[in-house]
């Protein structure tokens, strides 16, 4: 009975074996290990750059767990040299199996992702203690923090936390971007460093750095360095600090306030006035008014066309006020009017006079000031982490609203008091007032 429960028992795990073997891809599968961890390395490197360029705060924060698993599959490449994933042991090929998978997610990652990377992180340890050497290997498990912002372009630094498993054992050493950061606390599982930030970051940068943590000395590493002099041996792995720049975007501000705008109108008009017979030589003025609402250009002066018959003559302009000017002439007859008596009935013209006509045609240039709502943009300002802005709008202004553009080129409006991506808007109506307020960078990126 306790042969045949081993039996079963050994056919379940050997069907179980075959089952979880037929997981991983035949691409995968079929590859030496190196060349699978370079695949995967490759993807997560460039789901993390892209990431960060976008400021994906999900693939951000992700990307320590992403690059403890690299490491550690570095680790498993190197003990399992010349072998294909396939030949693997179940407990390894299903940890590349699963990695492979994660990595070709791209740019999808959720936080169920970040999770599923913590929980490879861990079974990666679990297999790289069973490797011959294992125990001796300091792991790496987790990075913090994922990312740091600028405050200038000054020299600054920041505290950079490794955790994980005997990795304090000694002193170790680090490098980020070229610069050598210093150890401030070391104890056996958690190393934290200080390391500078030097120059301009105009973009959101992933900086590569490596770490170097001693290894465990075995019976023979110790007599090795008592007869050899042998150096003590190290496990380097790499990590990855996304930069952010200083400024998080620009804010551009617009209001709306009453703005008069001159409107220009050309009126024609013409006039005229003629002598009857045998009238006397007499003034005519003509009157134009303009339209209500408008008044005289005072650059402009009416252009005026006279037309004058017989002895009549043409004055000119003889008065002008904003809304109204007078033409002026003498209507004057020419010739004579003869008359004569006539019995029983008075006297009669038997010649005529031609009569005097004096006429003007007139153009001129009518203005009026039209007020009318109109938007003024202010210049825009940049956005810092941690700074708040102020905008001051004229007394005038009737509304008023801001424009965010953010480094990942979201770009957000409001009119009011809200939160519009990474910036807390406080917008006060009565004293002209707009206050934008950068969320940190933490609570931006988890958005």
């Amino acid at each position: 009975m306790k042969l045949f429960s081993t039996l079963a028992m050994l056919t379940l795990v050997l069907v179980t074996n075959s089952a979880q073997a037929q997981m991983i891809p035949a691409a995968l599968g079929a590859s030496p290990v190196s060349d699978a961890v370079e695949q995967i390395r490759e993807g997560f490197e460039s789901t993390i750059n892209t990431g960060a360029a976008r400021l994906n705060g999900t693939i951000i924060f992700g990307q320590g767990a992403a690059t403890a698993l690299i490491n550690q599959l570095d680790l498993v490449a190197d003990a399992r040299q010349g072998k294909l994933v396939r030949d693997l042991t179940l407990a390894e090929r299903n940890l590349f199996a699963d990695a492979y998978s994660l990595m070709k997610t791209g740019q999808a990652w959720t936080s169920n992702t970040v999770t599923q990377l913590n929980t490879l992180v861990r079974n990666a340890s679990n297999i790289v203690t069973l490797l011959p050497g294992g125990k001796q290997i300091p792991l790496l498990q987790e990075t913090t923090p994922a990312f740091v912002a600028r405050t200038g372009e000054g020299t600054e630094s920041f505290d950079l936390t490794f955790k994980g498993v005997n990795i304090g054992l000694s002193t170790p050493f680090m490098t980020l971007a070229d610069q050598e950061c210093r150890p401030k606390v070391v104890t056996n599982n958690e190393v934290t460093f200080d390391c500078p930030l030097q120059g301009k970051v105009a973009q959101p940068t992933v900086l590569a750095g490596e770490v170097s943590f001693f290894r465990t000395k075995t019976l023979w590493d110790k007599v090795q360095g008592f007869f050899f002099k042998s150096p003590p041996k190290l496990q380097n792995y790499i990590t990855n600090i996304t930069v952010l720049p200083a400024a998080l975007g620009t804010v551009e501000a617009v209001m709306v306030v009453p703005k008069t705008r001159v409107e220009r109108q050309t009126l024609s008009d013409s006039r005229s006035d003629e002598n009857s017979h045998c009238a006397g030589e007499r003034r005519t003025d003509f009157l134009f008014v303009v339209p209500n609402g408008w008044q005289l250009d005072p650059e402009s002066a009416p252009q005026v066309t006279p037309d004058v018959r017989q002895s009549s003559t043409y004055t000119g302009l003889t008065s002008r006020t904003d809304t109204q000017f007078t033409l002026s002439g003498n209507v004057k007859n020419s010739g004579q009017c003869v008359k004569v008596s006539v019995p029983f009935a008075g006297s009669k013209t038997i010649i005529f006079d031609a009569r005097g006509k004096v006429s003007v045609s007139v153009q001129y240039n009518v203005i009026k000031n039209v007020v009318e709502q109109a938007e003024v943009a202010l210049p825009s300002q940049p956005l810092q982490w941690g700074k708040d802005v102020t905008i001051k709008f004229p007394a005038d202004s009737q509304q008023m609203r801001v424009t965010v553009t953010q480094l990942n080129v979201v770009t957000k409006t409001t009119d009011r008091s809200e939160t519009i991506g990474w910036v807390e808007v406080l917008m006060d109506n009565a004293s002209r007032t707009a206050i934008l307020r950068p969320l940190t960078p933490e609570k931006a990126l988890r958005q």
